[in-house]
């Protein structure tokens, strides 16, 4: 999937409040992708404990624009 498909995941996501280990690996998701799990709405990841990104279009500033929202050394994680 790509920035599209993950935004269009994200509200859904972010319904699932004992969700603690999400992995996208191998996908064309960018910055904007993972700016989408944390955007101001409904629900809010906090029992993530992983995120894995592996091979995909996002760079370590998006990964970490993720942190504060997520609950900053909370959780962990990996591109």
């Amino acid at each position: 999937i790509d920035d599209q498909g993950l935004i269009a995941l994200a509200a859904p996501l972010r319904q699932l409040p004992a969700l603690t280990y999400l992995a996208r690996r191998n996908n064309q998701i960018g910055d904007e992708g993972l700016a989408a799990l944390v955007a101001p709405g409904e629900g809010v990841l906090l029992k993530l404990e992983r995120l894995t990104f592996a091979n995909n279009q996002n760079t370590g500033k998006g990964l970490a624009s993720l942190a504060p929202p997520l609950g900053g050394a909370r959780g962990w994680f990996t591109s």
